[in-house]
């Protein structure tokens, strides 16, 4: 895994969005090549979306040419609920912006036949050429999506249990515990590890333990963030916060490393 440290989460955030710009600019996508995103709902990458649209505005991207694929959403929360994946994907970003609506693939939590959405979902991931690029968001257990921990490292996209810790976490938004959906349809960690570039963003102290554990220790499937260790262009985008308990010779190297990288590219 390659790391980046920005001093504060906006900065982490926007270093993903300008990364994001790049990648899908230098890929050149058209009416016959699509470029395909993965993308993660949390509380940070809701502010990737946000630089999304301003380079949107400022003429820098186009997302005519672009599938985009949220990886989760609830069961049982009707689309138009304010918590809903559909519901902040249009307000934060698909209304703003020339993303076609056939082109916008969200799990639908409200069908009888959960199992066929999740193969469904798969299927089209497959179909549309596999994933170019996966955006998450690591929680303050090392967990990506609704992967918690434990889960199959070698995991597609199906109903997932909640933890209760995720539970009472989510209580804040949804007045009161009791109204926290229990389950979830996620992509699993091989649709993810699946992609051919992955980034990860961790803001916050919460974060760090879960960061050190993912960077400096062994694969584990109770830190599912470990797994990416072994993905070929995995990129871990944390605030200066997230890498507190990091070893300082571990921070020196990837800022070094990132030094070399920028001077060889010219930027």
């Amino acid at each position: 895994m390659m790391l980046i440290i920005r001093d504060t989460k906006e900065n982490a955030c926007k270093w993903i969005s300008s990364y994001m710009v790049k990648k899908i600019n230098e890929f050149k996508p058209n009416q016959n090549k699509y470029y395909i995103i993965g993308f993660c709902l949390g509380e940070s990458t809701i502010n990737v979306l946000h630089s999304l649209v301003d380079a949107f505005f400022r003429d820098s991207i186009s997302f005519r040419y672009i599938k985009l694929f949220v990886l989760e959403e609830y069961v049982n929360l009707p689309e138009n609920h304010p918590r809903s994946n559909h519901y902040l994907m249009w307000r934060h970003l698909f209304r703003h912006v020339d993303i076609q609506p056939a082109n916008v693939f969200i799990p639908n939590g409200n069908v009888k036949d959960l199992i066929t959405e999740c193969h469904d979902f798969e299927e089209n991931i497959t179909k549309s050429g596999g994933l170019n690029m996966v955006i998450g968001e690591a929680t303050s257990d090392g967990q990506l999506s609704y992967n918690e921990p434990a889960s199959s490292l070698g995991s597609r996209t199906r109903v997932k249990s909640l933890a209760q810790g995720k539970i009472d976490e989510k209580a804040k938004y949804f007045d009161g515990v009791e109204n926290v959906p229990r389950t979830a349809i996620s992509a699993g960690i091989k649709t993810i590890m699946d992609a051919q570039i992955v980034i990860i963003c961790a803001t916050g102290f919460d974060r760090s333990m879960a960061i050190y554990k993912a960077m400096e220790e062994g694969i584990n499937h109770m830190v599912v963030l470990s797994a990416f260790q072994k993905h070929p262009k995995t990129v871990l985008v944390c605030d200066k916060a997230a890498t507190i308990d990091l070893k300082a010779r571990t921070i020196e190297y990837f800022n070094s490393l990132e030094d070399l990288i920028e001077s060889k590219e010219g930027h």
